[in-house]
């Protein structure tokens, strides 16, 4: 997956001609899971029957979308039968993996160092790009806003590539007190130049001081962050104006749509013209079943974008299927606290499931946390 996303990034910025190379070959990848599902007998699992029911609603949302749209081509649908394979390559890899004889943890610890190679191997290159801004390295190539991704497809995977990659080195710091390489990453991390990185090592950052460390300790960090938000209460105009004086297009925008269009970088624009089109064109089975071509809408909030595709019913499948695979009983305060943390990176931005590379290092990444949570917990009862 990420040597077909560096392919397409190459073609992308480097021709003119945009081969979806990556898409292909996840594509290809999905059959071969969907074929080792059959191969497997799978079809009896709880989590199959999701799979099942996602398809029959993303049948039905087709077929809407054929009826609203009386100009609809032919290369919507086949975009939408690739952007449903993007959703459900999660589904399919979970099913393979939990049906095979294959070992989870050893699965998991190979791709977790994989992760950590790849972003290793990517600091060199991210500080070549921040020296020399080759194109090829930057998070917005052919733009003058700042960003610099090494060799990673585009900004929204370099983005939750550091996210998970953080993420398994934070809570290796929380439970083995190895905290180095976290520190160079969380440094490095910030090149990526993307709101939802420094919105989330903001957040880490928070969380760790103000409710993951020694009761004691977290008091007084407590105190302190309250200080720094009242600080940033009183300055807030000079800092609005920072912010603002940060992004190549940010006067205009600013001065345009106001701050908040600012931070979210036109987004709110994008859903409020969606919502328009919505209700122009929706009608009760588009509401229950999705269909709407993010082509024909695009919207870059991840769980809109997974409500105009899928409907309401579709999302709630698979919000419930989430539920199920990244949720255990009686897990911790941590992995519930970055769970979320997740979700709220998520909403806001939105390249987590709309990617098979990020949706894939988002499962391995908490099957990791479980396995390091695990070992923690029967250290303790050794003890």
């Amino acid at each position: 997956m990420f040597i077909g996303d560096l392919v397409t990034k190459y073609f992308k910025i480097e021709t003119f001609f945009f081969y979806l190379y990556g898409t292909f070959f996840k594509f290809f990848f999905g059959l071969i899971l969907l074929f080792n599902i059959i191969y497997l007998r799978a079809w009896k699992t709880e989590k199959f029957k999701y799979l099942i029911l996602l398809t029959c609603i993303f049948i039905i949302g087709q077929i809407s979308e054929y009826i609203i749209y009386d100009d609809i081509k032919q290369s919507h649908f086949i975009h939408n039968v690739f952007r449903f394979n993007t959703y459900i390559f999660l589904f399919l890899f979970v099913i393979v993996l939990k049906v095979s004889d294959i070992n989870q943890i050893k699965i998991t610890e190979s791709n977790i160092n994989w992760i950590k190679k790849i972003g290793l191997i990517n600091i060199p290159f991210l500080l070549i790009g921040l020296v020399t801004q080759i194109n090829f390295f930057k998070s917005y190539p052919g733009s003058d806003r700042f960003g610099i991704n090494g060799v990673l497809s585009s900004s929204g995977t370099a983005s939750f590539f550091y996210v998970f990659l953080i993420l398994i080195l934070y809570v290796e710091f929380v439970k083995k007190q190895t905290g180095s390489i976290l520190l160079i990453q969380f440094i490095v991390s910030f090149l990526v130049g993307t709101k939802t990185i420094w919105f989330f090592n903001g957040l880490l950052v928070i969380i760790h001081f103000c409710f993951i460390i020694k009761k004691k300790q977290r008091t007084i960090f407590q105190s302190i962050f309250v200080f720094i938000g009242l600080l940033v209460f009183l300055f807030r105009h000079k800092i609005k104006l920072f912010i603002i004086g940060l992004f190549s297009f940010g006067e205009r925008i600013y001065n345009e749509y106001g701050f908040i269009t600012v931070i979210l970088s036109t987004r709110d624009l994008f859903l409020v013209r969606a919502i328009e089109v919505y209700k122009e064109k929706a009608s009760l089975v588009t509401f229950l079943f999705g269909g709407i071509n993010d082509k024909l809408i695009n919207v870059e909030f991840e769980f809109i974008k997974l409500f105009l595709f899928f409907g309401l019913v579709g999302s709630v499948v698979y919000l419930f299927f989430l539920k199920t695979i990244f949720f255990r009983k009686n897990q911790s305060k941590l992995k519930t606290i970055l769970f979320i943390v997740i979700i709220v990176i998520s909403a806001l931005s939105g390249a987590l499931l709309y990617s098979v590379f990020c949706s894939i290092l988002f499962y391995i990444t908490f099957l990791y946390i479980d396995k390091l949570e695990n070992n923690s917990l029967n250290d303790d009862i050794q003890r």
